[in-house]
């Protein structure tokens, strides 16, 4: 075997344990994946356990110390390794890419487009860097206030514990940069902020940047290694072994000789490729949010009611078939049909304070919530009172969705830049000021 067949031997399985890696630790669920709740949460215990017996409780802690710091500190690691991903990238296309252009199927001009698409994606990633999410405080309270609690995600009349004042509806304290953010979507590493109401406009902006970017890259490479392709005449060109023998020339030969021949350029066109499938995927996954209304935030934690009251309403009918519940008929009113028959209502009647089902917090970030524990365990245990009352209907949709037309405003014009919110605050902010 060659040293191209070595390297398309290396290439498919970094791509296998890529996609791997990247199904097991985002989106397999610990809880239910025996590999995942392996890698994510006993292999950690058990390698700090190791490194307790080999090397002593001091470098235990140290090591839990410096674990503490990456999961819970806002870092720049994960900026690093953007900068060296991106300006990486751009010195090998500049230096062994636009070197081949122009040719036959790449005109001249994609040398001036690079910049331009460079300059764009410094841009984007800066702003969004830089950009507030916005924090509530006492005195921003009345800037923020701009949306309802739906009774099943938020309910009114709770106080943050951290900072104490009143928990907005859709909003989060975020424990890594230590401030409670309006709309909180998620936290990102990459981009080192946290994600609300004020820049998730400019994170999605980032993110289109990105993902245009990494699939032009790739078209640009690809046609760049066509155009090399047909000027050398490879199709019918003679190709040999290392021991001098004639090879049939193939698609798989071509490729192969091309890889030998621009391997810096090949490199890159792999990681643009699998990169621009996973930034896709994740502007995918934000566009489906916005459409539906909601946060990653709100997604993970609906996520998590529909899972805890099915187990709720399994209970109920488990107690009710056993005779520890008795269901008590009621008369039934044209108001209680209107509200039950409402698929996209609140409530299931306008009593009650919203479906009983009750989740705390969780850290939010690029890979998702934190619903489980450090040994892969969650929290779902059923409280014995829970299952001795109905747990309602849950909607079928969002209280938030608001049509897709109107969901997009609201991400390209938050609420709390709108007259009436800044009209609201800006009276608050003076009658402070004349107290």
């Amino acid at each position: 075997m060659d040293s191209a067949s070595y390297l398309v031997v290396a290439i498919t399985l970094y791509v296998v344990c890529f996609a791997s890696l990247t199904y097991i630790c985002i989106i397999a669920d610990p809880r239910k994946n025996t590999v995942a709740n392996l890698i994510m949460h006993k292999a950690p215990v058990k390698f700090a356990n190791g490194v307790k017996w080999l090397m002593g409780e001091t470098i235990k802690r140290k090591l839990d110390s410096f674990t503490h710091y990456c999961a819970n500190e806002p870092h720049p690691f994960m900026q690093v390794v953007y900068c060296f991903i991106v300006f990486g990238g751009w010195t090998v296309m500049f230096h062994y890419g636009f070197t081949l252009v122009p040719n036959t199927y790449v005109g001249g001009y994609h040398k001036y487009n690079g910049y331009v698409v460079f300059l764009l994606c410094i841009s984007s990633y800066v702003t969004v860097v830089k950009a507030s999410p916005g924090t509530i405080t006492a005195m921003t309270l009345t800037k923020y206030d701009n949306y309802d609690y739906d009774k099943i995600m938020f309910h009114p009349g709770q106080t943050c514990p951290t900072v104490g004042i009143r928990k907005l509806a859709r909003s989060k304290y975020d424990r890594m940069t230590r401030r409670h953010v309006p709309r909180f979507d998620h936290y990102c590493g990459w981009v080192n902020n946290t994600i609300g109401e004020e820049n998730y406009r400019l994170f999605i902006w980032f993110l289109i940047v990105h993902t245009g970017m990494l699939w032009y890259g790739v078209v640009l490479t690809v046609l760049i290694f066509k155009s090399e392709a047909a000027t050398l005449n490879l199709k019918y060109a003679a190709f040999y072994d290392n021991r001098g023998r004639p090879l049939r020339t193939s698609y798989v030969i071509v490729v192969q000789y091309l890889i030998q021949e621009h391997n810096m350029l090949a490199a890159l066109l792999l990681l643009m490729f699998v990169m621009a499938l996973i930034v896709s995927g994740f502007l995918c996954f934000h566009i489906y949010l916005i459409s539906r209304g909601m946060t990653t935030n709100e997604f993970y934690k609906w996520n998590e009611i529909q899972r805890r009251h099915k187990i709720l309403r399994m209970e109920y009918a488990k107690a009710v078939a056993e005779g520890r519940v008795t269901v008590a008929p009621t008369k039934i009113s044209d108001k209680s049909i209107e509200s039950s028959t409402r698929s996209d209502s609140l409530h299931h009647n306008e009593d009650t304070d919203g479906v009983l089902v009750n989740i705390p917090d969780a850290d939010v970030g690029c890979m998702g919530t934190v619903v489980v524990n450090e040994d892969g365990t969650d929290n779902s245990e059923v409280d014995e009172d829970a299952t001795q009352t109905d747990p309602g209907i849950l909607p079928t949709r969002s209280h938030y969705n608001l049509g897709l037309i109107t969901n997009i405003q609201e991400v390209i014009f938050p609420r709390c830049f709108s007259p009436e919110a800044q009209k609201r605050y800006s009276e608050f902010i003076q009658t402070q000021k004349s107290k």
